[in-house]
């Protein structure tokens, strides 16, 4: 009988990696920041991007949050990895309104599958997740490499235009759109560059844009960017070394491999 929520083939690829499947966990966390009360205005001139940092950081403690409990919840049922690492959050703003008292909130989700090492004898270490399938972790070592840890990032943008046409591109919402990739692709550089990892694979992204103020035709957009820091595999027993983290594997958020 195969382990809740793994498939036959998934579990013999799970079993070929040295993998025993446990079960499904999740961890969540629901953050109150008055610095998501509308975002704040946006500042500068029409035209002029503006980086919004305060709820960011309620973004990035939620989701801290969200991953530590999903080790917990995996370290219960004595797991080593958890596999298939997915984080959603969503942000509600509560606007200007000063009878809010919720301010704004954030909540956020982890989600995976909590697998064991097998090995005669076991030594307890606190589980790690990673985003990577048990096939794609398994296919990751074959390949010589193993993941240096996690890169992700979270950019909040807004400006406002200067032209209403009816017809042609808004270029400072382009431009927008555009310095929030640039925030994004230097903070997962400087993730990488930190981790001294020989590159980054299976980047992802989501992104969400709308018209924040119809009346002062403001835009406003969330960026989140992720993915995997590789670093060669020289040896087994040097494995713990190469990934950086004793006993397990980083934080690796990775879609596919090629």
């Amino acid at each position: 009988m195969f382990a809740s929520g793994i498939s036959p083939k998934e579990a013999a690829i799970t079993e070929a990696a040295g993998l025993r499947p446990l079960g499904q966990v999740a961890g969540t966390c629901v953050y109150h920041s008055n610095h998501f009360r509308g975002w704040g205005p946006v500042a500068g001139y029409p035209g002029e991007t503006y980086r919004f940092h305060a709820p960011v950081e309620a973004v990035l403690l939620s989701r801290r949050k969200a991953l530590r409990r999903l080790s917990d919840a995996a370290r219960a049922q004595g797991a080593d990895l958890v596999t298939g690492v997915r984080v959603t959050h969503e942000e509600r703003e509560s606007g200007d309104n000063p009878q809010d008292k919720y301010g704004g909130i954030v909540v956020a989700t982890a989600t995976g599958y909590a697998v064991a090492r097998e090995r005669k004898r076991r030594v307890k270490t606190k589980p790690v997740p990673v985003t990577i399938s048990a096939g794609e972790y398994w296919k990751l070592l074959q390949g010589g490499y193993a993941p240096a840890g996690m890169v992700m990032t979270t950019v909040m943008t807004g400006c406002t235009a200067s032209s209403r046409g009816t017809v042609g591109e808004l270029s400072e919402v382009t431009d927008m759109v555009r310095a929030a990739w640039q925030f994004a692709e230097k903070d997962i550089r400087r993730q990488a560059h930190a981790a001294r990892a020989q590159g980054v694979v299976g980047v992802s992204f989501s992104s969400r844009k709308w018209l924040a103020d119809p009346a002062q035709f403001t835009f406003k957009m969330i960026l989140t960017v992720t993915g995997t820091c590789i670093t060669p595999l020289a040896r087994d027993d040097d494995r713990a070394r190469a990934t950086g983290v004793r006993g397990g594997l980083a934080i690796t958020p990775v879609q596919h491999l090629a």
